[in-house]
């Protein structure tokens, strides 16, 4: 892992976990926030889209005492804007349920 910027690496591999079905990801505390809780920390991530500026995907990294030991950030335009998007876009699915619902309307209009 590069010691120099290692969420790039991190969020590649949550987005190899959470498609192997191995990422337990919940609900957070708002309705575009989503959470992995590991033995010793938790991370959160979210989905932010400002009036006039670009999407971005957040990563907030909490120790397990519950404060916030880091964050990460990747913009739309991004070198890793796809792993970003493309993870949360992942989990939101999971999580709040649209991939299966998805799956059965699919499978009805076929």
């Amino acid at each position: 892992m590069n010691s120099s910027d290692p969420f790039p690496e991190i969020a590649q591999g949550l987005l190899k976990k959470t498609k192997a079905g191995q990422a337990k990801w919940t609900q957070g505390p708002n309705e575009n926030e989503f959470e992995l809780k590991l033995p010793q920390s938790k991370i959160r991530i979210a989905y932010e889209s400002p009036t006039a500026e670009l999407d971005y995907v957040s990563f907030s990294f909490f120790a397990q005492d519950g404060n916030r030991a880091g964050v990460w950030e990747v913009h739309e335009g991004d070198d890793h804007w796809p792993v970003g998007q493309e993870l949360y876009y992942l989990v939101s699915r999971d999580v709040t349920g649209l991939g299966k619902v998805l799956a059965d309307v699919e499978n009805f209009i076929k």
